[in-house]
């Protein structure tokens, strides 16, 4: 009976371990969700921009210039900042974030 214990113990120990080093730590998870999210948001503000200049014919000078028809989020989830836009040229622009 102790070795079926001793065995299953180091069965359960074992699994635990390599599902930690397949899949990461939960803060590892956690920071692969946000860099998710962080691109889900900078494409729903890619395209606000774009509706924004096929409709005014101009790029926002802000981020907060966009006229939205649903919530998108302009700020980082993680970081509570808003995200970086940088209008270059009358056609060109970046739009910014950190990520993990």
């Amino acid at each position: 009976r102790n070795i079926y214990r001793v065995v299953s113990c180091v069965v359960v120990l074992g699994s635990i371990i390599w599902g930690f080093v397949v899949l990461g730590s939960p803060r590892t998870q956690r920071l692969y969700r946000y860099d998710d999210q962080k691109v889900n948001d900078l494409m729903n503000i890619n395209n606000e921009v774009i509706n924004h200049y096929s409709m005014n014919g101009v790029l926002p000078n802000t981020l907060a210039d966009i006229t939205v028809q649903y919530y998108i989020s302009l700020n980082d989830a993680q970081t509570q900042k808003p995200y970086e836009y940088e209008k270059l040229t009358a056609t060109t622009y970046n739009l910014c974030a950190p990520f993990n």
